[in-house]
């Protein structure tokens, strides 16, 4: 029944999309070359995106898109990837046991494993971040950031399933510029940005920017361990510094180049998780179930912390973009960059020790400590493109594609017998390599100035090959192959100049993988998408009104579902979901309603169930977790053994909707000045954050406000802020933890507020 309503107000909201642009066509055609009678003040400015992996304007991009420039992060506090999630009401930030991974429209992957992939990924300067500790990278001196929802497999390829964060730095140009800014705010709270635009001549110019951003703890751990490094700053803090030189050269008239260097080094706790021992209906046997109630988790606040000790990021990488102006307008485009990251850290864990550990008598004066992780993969992307002009009916381009990961990695557990001294024995330490090649294309066709028609494919081919030790004594070589060709088909319909109509059909692609259990490997699909979308994109009253609307049907098979399994000695499984359907409706209203007012209001309703979907309990056996039991059959119709059905569940991450709300009200002040005050509301419904659907793993409905009050006069401006000021305590991450008989849980952050100061100066070129 529930279905069957969604599916009926989907249908109505689509019939409303048409009717409305029908109706926007005609009221521009009677309007044409007459006054409107609302023309006072500014209208809305144009933006432009490379959503297209080309700069055309936001509003004739047939993709649903948010973007945010640099002034909407400084004054979102968007520093990394959870904070972005925190501004956007469409992206979902997890937390998951330490790693952060992203969600878009229910799609989303739990697997921060060395062999997962991203259904979310980050794209920094056409550069695909894979590793899940990518996503906890901060951000400075950013351009823009594009959220681009619903699978890119054709453009942007391998694993931009749910969609990408597109990020673009902040690029040289030929005139003067400096700038800096200065935050303070509780929690200790210290940001410096700075920024310094040099042309050198014509044709070379420098941009070099720097920050040093940190803040204590948002907990307490109750419990802190020996030898914490960073003990005193607390759990969930940050501690980052970094600097950028990019240059900006225009070697001859035809051939131009954009070199990239960046360092950036993280030093803290690092991220919180909450550990709450398991409830046993039968407190006799491990094996039984648990209640899957919510525990008491008290304040969310003090706690003893079963997550990171102490966490280094030590990250430089160096990207170069070279693009060759040929005949016809076509450009001949050679991107690439090498990313070399090293990460360490101590993670008190629930560690399985070895027999010997249990008893004290056996370690003598030594105590455990917990797991260290190091981490050291070597990131390469090449890319070689070819694109025509951009002007005439026809627009085209295709490229090659080459991604690989060299990654090592260790793992030991640490003890020792007193805070200095320590030694450790290794759990695992793995080689690692990652291979991906693709070829692409996607081209459009103008009929005339109304209608175009926009065709792409892509195809695949991944390797990813593990080798080395695991729990001490166990053996790993594990190889597997995946290959898969997306497309994309489109129609866009543009009346007027202000008025699109899209539909289009687009699929995605996420390589599969393996889950090591032991001596035995279990492998999973890949996994493919495919999107059905209509939308609609609308300016009003002379660019005072703005009216973006979408409709999206999507279909998987073989979606990969990860957890903790007590049947894994590795705590993590990552299975298939045989079918899985997601649809819903995104909405975006940006009105000037005078000329010192605007309201924005972002909404989506969205419905992701798994159709079929058979998975290992995440502790006991089936018939004893707490779920719909089925059995599995083998070949010739024998009984192989017994999983929960999840079919019908709603998949993690994904709210049945939610709904943000942001109103602005500037007072114009003599001499130029002007003073702003812009509230915010962000409002989630019920949110689960695994498969199971359990209490004990959700999220209740939430919602979270924020306040900026900003005086601006000239190149200088002021800011006061509260975010989250109603200091509401929500989940990012929770999860029946097996291996250590747990609930785990990780948390958002608290109510922060402070004072930000920033000022800039613009010159030309002649100021060299």
């Amino acid at each position: 029944m529930i279905r069957n309503e969604f599916a009926c107000s989907r249908l109505c909201f689509g019939a409303v999309l048409f009717v409305f642009s029908a109706a926007h066509a005609q009221i521009t055609a009677d309007a044409a070359g007459a006054p409107n009678a609302d023309t006072g003040g500014d209208a809305l400015q144009e933006v432009i995106v490379t959503a297209e992996r080309r700069p055309e304007e936001e509003q004739r991009t047939p993709i649903s898109v948010t973007v945010y420039n640099a002034s909407d992060l400084a004054r979102e506090g968007v520093v990394d990837m959870e904070s972005l999630a925190a501004a956007d009401p469409s992206l979902q930030f997890n937390r998951n046991g330490g790693n952060g991974t992203l969600t878009l429209r229910g799609v989303s992957t739990n697997n921060t494993t060395e062999v997962g992939n991203p259904s979310v990924p980050i794209s920094i300067d056409d550069f695909v971040i894979n590793r899940p500790t990518g996503l906890d990278t901060t951000l400075f001196d950013i351009g823009q950031i594009e959220v681009l929802r619903g699978p890119q497999g054709t453009l942007f390829g391998r694993s931009a399933t749910g969609g990408i964060v597109n990020i673009t730095t902040a690029r040289p140009t030929k005139d003067f510029e400096a700038s800096g800014d200065l935050e303070y705010g509780n929690y200790n709270e210290l940001s410096v940005n700075g920024a310094i635009n040099v042309p050198i001549s014509d044709t070379l110019q420098i941009r070099i920017a720097s920050f040093a951003r940190s803040h204590s703890g948002y907990r307490t751990d109750t419990t802190p361990l020996l030898g914490s490094e960073n003990a005193s700053s607390g759990p969930d803090d940050l501690d980052a510094k970094g600097g950028r030189v990019s240059a900006a050269w225009e070697i001859t008239e035809r051939l131009h180049a954009l070199l990239i260097y960046q360092r950036l080094v993280m030093n803290q706790v690092g991220p919180a998780i909450q550990a709450i021992p398991f409830n046993f209906i039968d407190p006799t046997n491990i094996n039984s179930d648990i209640y899957h109630t919510m525990p008491n988790r008290g304040n969310g606040v003090d706690f003893p912390i079963t997550g990171s000790q102490y966490y280094t990021h030590d990250e430089q990488y160096g990207k170069w973009h070279f693009d060759l102006d040929l005949p016809a307008g076509m450009t001949l485009s050679y991107l690439g960059g090498v990313d070399i990251y090293t990460r360490h850290e101590l993670d008190s864990g629930d560690p399985p020790w070895p027999a010997a550990f249990d008893s004290p008598a056996a370690l003598g004066p030594w105590v455990v400590k917990g797991y260290v992780t190091h981490e050291h993969p070597k990131t390469q992307n090449q890319e070689l493109r070819l694109a025509s002009s951009q002007t005439g009916p026809l627009v085209w381009q295709g490229g090659l594609y080459h991604f690989v990961e060299n990654n090592s990695l260790f793992n030991g557990v640490v003890f020792n017998a007193d805070s200095i001294q320590a030694t450790h024995d290794r759990t695992y330490q793995y080689g690692l390599n990652t291979d991906s090649s693709a070829a692409y294309g996607q081209g459009s066709y103008s009929f005339g100035s109304a209608h175009k028609f926009s065709l792409g494919a892509r195809y695949s081919r991944d390797t990813l090959h593990r080798w080395g030790i695991h729990n001490f004594t166990h053996d790993q070589d594990n190889q597997v192959e995946s290959s898969r060709a997306t497309w994309h088909v489109g129609y866009e319909f543009t009346p007027t100049p202000a008025n699109m109509l899209y539909a289009k059909v687009d699929t995605g692609y996420k390589p599969g993988g393996f889950s090591s259990c032991g001596d035995s490997q279990q492998n999973y699909s890949p996994e493919n998408v495919t999107n059905f979308e209509v939308g609609t994109k609308n300016r009003f009253l002379n660019d005072r009104l703005q009216a973006n609307l979408s409709v999206f049907d999507m279909d998987y098979k073989d979606q990969q579902v990860s957890q903790f399994s007590l049947g894994c000695s590795t705590g993590l499984i990552t299975t298939n979901a045989g079918q899985s359907h997601i649809y819903g409706i995104e909405g975006q209203l940006t009105a000037l309603v005078t000329d010192a007012d605007r309201i924005e209001l972002s909404a989506s309703l969205l419905r992701a169930r798994y159709d079929q979907f058979n998975a290992p309990p995440e502790i006991g056996n089936p018939a004893l977790a707490d779920c719909r039991v089925s059995t599995i059959l083998g070949s010739g119709g024998t009984v192989i053994g017994q999983q929960c059905n999840l079919a019908g569940n709603t998949m993690p991450q994904a709210p049945t909707a939610t709904v943000m709300l942001a109103v602005q009200h500037n007072w114009h002040l003599p001499q130029s000045a002007t003073l702003s005050l812009r509230v915010e509301e962000r409002y989630s419904t019920k949110e689960y954050l695994t498969a199971f659907d359990f209490p004990d793993e959700t999220q209740p409905a939430f919602s979270i406000a924020n306040a900026f009050l900003t005086y601006s006069h000239n190149n200088w401006q002021v800011s006061a802020f509260a975010r989250n000021f109603t200091n509401t305590t929500y989940l990012n991450f929770a999860a029946e933890n097996a291996g250590g008989a747990d609930y785990y849980y990780a948390y958002g952050a608290p109510r922060t507020f402070g004072m930000r100061f920033q000022a800039q100066y613009r010159g030309s070129g002649n100021d060299r």
